[in-house]
């Protein structure tokens, strides 16, 4: 599993460089360690237009029930950025990841960066 997770966090590091683009992101990938019965963990991203067209953030969302995310809802002109929350909630112990879609009016219209982590058991103190 830790093999398949860096992996894919080699491939999101790589991936902005092939894909035209009116937007980057502040950064392609986020580790985000946690523990069962802790409220979610979060991570920030920046999605920042590159572009000389208004860009707007359309959504933010993953897969799996775990992972929740909050964005701006802001036109962004050129230079402008709007931030990503994205908050992860263990559901059970050991090593995740989890593949987070942006969606938005540019190019590319969806965009999608990587969480991944590892998850303790809960602190029976």
């Amino acid at each position: 599993m830790n093999l398949l997770i860096t992996f894919l966090g080699l491939v999101l590091m790589y991936q902005p460089a092939f894909l035209p683009k009116s937007y980057r992101l502040s950064k392609y990938s986020a580790e985000i360690n946690t523990r069962i019965g802790q409220k979610a963990s979060s991570d920030t991203f920046f999605v920042i237009n590159e572009s000389e067209e208004v860009l707007r953030v359309k959504g933010a969302s993953a897969k799996c029930g775990c992972v929740s995310t909050e964005y701006e809802k802001r036109d962004l002109n050129k230079g402008d950025s709007a931030m990503v929350v994205v908050h992860y909630s263990p559901q059970f112990t050991g090593s995740f990841g989890e593949n987070v879609y942006i969606k938005t009016n540019g190019e590319p219209k969806k965009y999608w960066f990587y969480i991944y982590g590892e998850t303790e058991a809960e602190n029976k103190e």
